[in-house]
């Protein structure tokens, strides 16, 4: 294959590289992958779908606008016409569907999923989305559902126990939560231990994680409020 080109197989494997280890680089690395894999394979349901879920990443983590949102949108509908059985298809549109406040299609394409392949990335994905809007008891189900499946399942995924220990106000289990997580070059690690030692009191150590958070994000105390609206989008599910 000539350089610069990209197989979907090639395109999923940098995809895949920055599910598991989300930061700036391997985002850009994998988007520019299966943008190439889309444009080089069009009737690929997964050369479609898996670049859709990178712009529901780019509205929620990279400041993205609503037309980001939109591209996502057409991308895993377009997807799903051309393979109605593939089950991370049907994750990413439920994935898309999480943040275009469509609660019902989430719902649906969600358990789909799971019927379809029950497997560690199902389980573990859409545990973490349950936790997200509130249903603690499904999220955790499917939480110990994927650990069962496999005790290494992804860091981020911990912050599926995090999210129902901080509803449930127990801050000490929250706070071994957040450090299992273990993604130091990830904001969001920092902004869940800076939460849970917050919520304990522990000031000192707070203020020292904070430190880390303001490395990563020097414009945090401007922009945190717009990159998480995002996630506001959840609260009418």
């Amino acid at each position: 294959m000539p350089s610069g080109k990209h197989s979907p197989h090639q395109a999923m494997l940098k995809f895949e590289h920055y599910v598991r280890k989300p930061n700036a680089d391997a985002y850009i690395a994998a988007k520019l992958a299966l943008e190439n894999a889309l444009e080089e394979h069009p009737n690929s349901a997964q050369a479609q779908a898996a670049p859709g879920a990178l712009y529901v990443d780019e509205f929620v983590y990279f400041k993205g606008s609503e037309a980001s949102l939109e591209k996502a949108l057409g991308l895993v509908e377009s997807a799903y016409r051309l393979d109605l059985e593939d089950y991370r298809v049907q994750l990413q549109r439920a994935y898309c569907y999480f943040y275009t406040r469509a609660p019902d299609d989430f719902i649906r394409a969600s358990e789909s999923a799971v019927q379809t392949n029950p497997n560690i990335s199902t389980s573990g994905e859409l545990a973490l989305w349950y936790a997200f809007i509130g249903e603690l008891d499904r999220a955790m189900t499917l939480f110990e559902q994927a650990r069962h499946l496999n005790p290494h399942i992804p860091r981020y995924y911990y912050f599926t126990p995090f999210m129902a220990h901080a509803y449930q106000g127990k801050y000490e289990e929250m706070l071994s939560d957040a450090l299992q997580i273990r993604m130091p070059e990830f904001h969001v690690d920092a902004i869940a231990r800076a939460a849970a030692l917050g919520y304990l009191g522990r000031q000192a150590e707070t203020k020292t994680v904070v430190a880390e958070l303001l490395q990563l994000v020097p414009d945090f105390p401007e922009s945190g409020g717009e990159l998480y609206g995002a996630f506001s989008a959840t609260s009418s599910l």
